[in-house]
């Protein structure tokens, strides 16, 4: 092999490997400032984008709601998030779903929204 292109290469291999622990390192710097262990925040799909949740997790995670505002009618969407350890990111989809689907009706508008489950008798 060619001195040169043997050169290049294990400088292109030193530069990559320098990015990845600068990477790691901000990343720790910054979850460090947040509050958060290295281990409660993960790295996002190579795709760039967000990985879609699959269908059986979205069934669950709309049951597991539609079981909350039926044990607690009435509670806003920041209240329902405290009961099942989640965040509202991760409720909104669901619980929009619920409420087109009518297993969920709602009172009052944004923060002030309260959900109660649908009864069966209808």
């Amino acid at each position: 092999m060619n001195p040169a292109t043997e050169m290049q290469r294990v400088i292109d291999d030193f530069v990559s490997r320098v990015t990845d622990l600068a990477k790691r390192a901000a990343l720790e710097a910054i979850g460090g400032a947040m509050g958060m262990s290295s281990s409660s925040y993960k790295h996002r799909p190579s795709s760039g984008g967000r990985a879609k949740r699959g269908a059986e997790q979205m069934e669950a995670m709309k049951a597991k709601i539609l079981r909350a505002i039926k044990d607690h009618p009435g509670k806003r969407s920041e209240e329902l998030n405290a009961a099942l350890g989640t965040t509202t990111k991760e409720l909104a989809l669901p619980l929009r779903q619920l409420v087109a689907d009518k297993l969920v009706t709602t009172k009052g508008q944004r923060r002030g929204m309260t959900y109660y489950a649908k009864s069966s008798k209808s």
